[in-house]
C-alpha cells in the first residue's frame, strides 16, 4: 500500500515521504502525466505478480483513503481501545496462568467474571458486562499467552 501511495504522489507531483523508490520504477513513470488511482491499483497488482507471483486485490477506494489519512479498521478499532487497559489485560492474564500453574481450573467464564470486576471498578457498578464474545476474542488475541489445558492435579498423594 505504502508503495502505491508513492507512487501516486509522485506522478501528482506531491513530496513522497516514503523514499526509497528503486530507479527501474522510477524510469516506468518518468514522463508519464498523472494517473487515476484505478492505474495505480492496476500496475501494483501487476507489479506484485510479476516480481513475488503474489495474486493481491487493491482496491481504489482504499488507495483513496489511504491517501486522505483515514486510518485503516483495524487500526481504527486498535484505537477505539479495548474494556480493558494493557495493563490490566496483562494482570488478568497472569492470573490465569498463576492459577493454571497451581492446578486450579480457569475456565472462559471465568475470566469473563474476571474482567466485568475490573471493568466494574473502573466504569462503575452500572457497567453491563463485556459481552457475549468478547471472552473469545481476548483469548484469541493472547493466544501466545493463553490456550486450553488440563489442569495438573493439587498433589498425587495425600497427606
Amino acid at each position: 500500500m505504502n508503495e502505491a501511495v508513492s507512487m501516486y504522489r509522485r506522478l501528482h507531483g506531491e513530496l513522497d515521504v516514503e523514499g526509497g523508490d528503486s530507479e527501474e520504477e522510477e524510469g516506468e513513470i518518468e514522463g508519464h502525466e498523472k494517473r487515476s488511482l484505478r492505474y495505480i491499483c492496476e500496475h501494483m497488482e501487476e507489479r506484485c505478480w510479476t516480481e513475488d507471483q503474489m495474486q493481491i486485490n487493491l482496491s481504489k477506494t482504499t488507495l483513496k483513503r489511504h491517501l486522505e489519512g483515514v486510518p485503516s479498521q483495524a487500526r481504527s478499532n486498535a484505537e477505539r481501545g479495548s474494556w480493558l487497559r494493557d495493563s490490566e489485560a496483562d494482570a488478568l492474564i497472569e492470573y490465569a496462568l498463576q492459577l493454571g500453574r497451581e492446578g486450579w481450573p480457569f475456565s472462559a467464564t471465568r475470566l469473563e467474571e474476571h474482567a466485568n470486576e475490573i471493568c466494574q471498578g473502573r466504569y462503575g457498578e452500572d457497567f453491563a458486562g463485556v459481552g457475549h464474545n468478547w471472552t473469545s476474542r481476548f483469548v484469541l488475541k493472547h493466544k501466545d499467552h493463553l490456550k486450553p489445558c488440563w489442569s495438573q492435579p493439587l498433589d498425587d498423594q495425600r497427606a
